[in-house]
């Protein structure tokens, strides 16, 4: 009883008001205001912290907080791994380092790399952009996240859904895999892949893998745009330019069309048609060099064969 120091090894060592050790089951419990737990440069701090000298396993059942150069990690129960340099976190997990906070229900946190891997409902926010999954992991150091199950990447005015969310928050790229789904809220727009890239710097997207651009006034005036490779951006005046690359197809209620390249300004409305382009509308098919059809107010106002 009264300033209790526990060295466990080397770099392991902890202290607090009282302690009561088991001999036969070499178990420790120590008590106190603030029971501490060291290991170089982490901290654990709790008030009542038990100590399983044979599994080397530390943990607590009331409340805790680890501490590292670089984050501080908060939950109701914790459990240290001194061998594995892990700990494990349950219930009420919350977390926050120099540029990102989260909350989760469960967490495992490798104090060597620096990777927490979540199990259960995530919540991750870096300044204005949230990722929400249910498993997944994220890299400190790499300032890399990979997120899985129900995974949502949201930032200022877009949304991205996939089932693989991968993220980097130092250059605010993200990768969405699988059954992808891509808006910007200010648009009347969205896309869908297999495969996304996106580039929050200048708004860029690059989709492959069944990728569909689809824009709409009307859910019935909708324009449903197909091709191989779509690449898509906004220019100096916010306008959003979709490209189209190979086996392209478009349709919309009023006029269909295909070609092997196309260029579609959300400015004008003006769909550009390269290489073997086809444009059917009422009775009519046109073909040439190039094509340029104009659509105004959702409906096709004029074509040029070029």
């Amino acid at each position: 009883i009264g300033n209790v120091l526990l060295k466990i090894n080397d770099s392991v060592s902890a202290k607090g008001d009282e302690l009561f050790y088991d001999g036969n089951r070499k178990i420790a419990t120590l008590k106190g205001k603030e029971v501490e737990l060291r290991d170089n440069n982490i901290r654990l701090l709790t008030k009542e912290l038990i100590y399983d000298i044979y599994k080397q396993e530390a943990y607590y059942l009331s409340g805790g907080t680890i501490q590292d150069p670089r984050n501080t990690l908060k939950s109701e129960h914790g459990f240290y791994f001194t061998d594995r340099k892990e700990f494990f976190f349950k219930y009420n997990v919350q977390a926050h380092g120099n540029n990102y906070i989260l909350t989760s229900d469960s967490m495992l946190y490798n104090t060597s790399t620096e990777t927490l891997s979540f199990f259960g409902k995530t919540h991750i926010i870096y300044d204005s952009t949230h990722l929400w999954f249910k498993n997944g992991w994220y890299n400190a150091k790499q300032h890399l996240a990979k997120a899985w199950d129900s995974a949502v990447l949201m930032r200022s005015t877009s949304i991205l859904k996939a089932d693989t969310i991968v993220y980097n928050d130092s250059t605010n790229i993200g990768i969405g895999i699988k059954h992808v789904y891509f808006q910007d809220t200010l648009e009347k727009a969205a896309f869908t892949a297999h495969f996304m890239r996106y580039r929050e710097r200048d708004s860029s997207l690059l989709l492959t893998d069944s990728a569909l651009f689809y824009t709409w006034e009307k859910s019935k005036d909708t324009l449903f745009l197909h091709g191989d490779t779509l690449f898509a951006f906004k220019d100096t005046s916010q306008t959003r330019q979709v490209k189209a690359y190979h086996k392209v197809r478009f349709f919309h209620p009023s006029f269909q069309g295909i070609c092997d390249s196309l260029h579609y300004s959300t400015a004008d409305s003006t769909l550009k048609l390269y290489y073997f382009p086809v444009v059917w509308y009422e009775n009519v098919q046109s073909s040439a060099d190039t094509i340029y059809a104009f659509v105004k107010q959702n409906k096709l106002k004029q074509v040029n064969l070029l």
